[in-house]
């Protein structure tokens, strides 16, 4: 029997094997990633536009589209002013145009400030806010504790004058000359802010004038 002597492969042609071998299993592994990705997005992911910080949200009172008043400051920012207002004396009834008025034509003789459970007559409210008082209108139908609450601002406010009002746009409104504060909720907060800030304030057409001596008498006085 003749011996078969083995065959050698040259080194080179073996390296061109391995190198061939590589290949095709790389052509594989690319080929997998790429059929593993299909249908997925090609734009990186965006955390951030879905986080919503506490300090973006803002309640709003339901159906307004506007912020709800949460606070005294709140609603402090709801004050409307009307600009300048005739300082007139008449002896005729006035049509305003607010409700109560804030200011414009009005009697000879003011207010005398207090505390009121009758409605008193616009124009001598309107003399005493020239002379720098503050008016709140209260709805007569409020709860007695509220009614109650109001009596105990009189006392040592010597411009404050508040009586009941039929016919009022809020439960309470509170007024000094050509500025309006209504009031949906009661909040005696809101209201002592009110009446720190334009009880003889800067809107005041006679500082230092009276608001004692006029007509009325209050039930409870300053």
């Amino acid at each position: 029997m003749s011996s078969v002597s083995p065959r050698v492969v040259p080194r080179s042609a073996r390296r061109a094997g391995w190198i061939a071998a590589l290949g095709f299993v790389g052509l594989l592994m690319f080929t997998g990633c790429t059929s593993s990705t299909k249908g997925a997005s090609s734009t990186p992911e965006n955390t951030s536009a879905s986080v919503t910080t506490a300090a973006s949200v803002t309640t709003a009172a339901p159906g307004s589209g506007t912020p709800s008043a949460t606070s005294n400051a709140d609603i402090m920012t709801t004050v409307v002013t009307f600009g300048k207002l005739s300082q007139q004396h008449t002896t005729s009834p006035v049509s305003y145009p607010q409700t109560p008025p804030v200011g414009g034509p009005h009697s000879l003789v003011w207010q005398t400030c207090g505390f009121y459970d009758k409605q008193v007559a616009n124009e001598h409210a309107v003399h005493s806010m020239e002379h720098g008082s503050v008016w709140i209108a209260y709805d007569p139908s409020l709860p007695v504790d509220q009614i109650a609450f109001l009596k105990t601002l009189v006392p040592g406010q010597d411009h404050l004058l508040i009586t009941p009002y039929a016919g009022l746009p809020a439960p309470m409104v509170a007024s000094a000359w050509s500025t309006q504060l209504r009031i949906p909720v009661f909040d005696p907060a809101a209201l002592k802010a009110f009446i720190a800030k334009y009880e003889q304030g800067p809107q005041t057409p006679e500082p230092g004038a009276t608001c004692a001596g006029g007509i009325g008498t209050p039930v409870i006085a300053p």
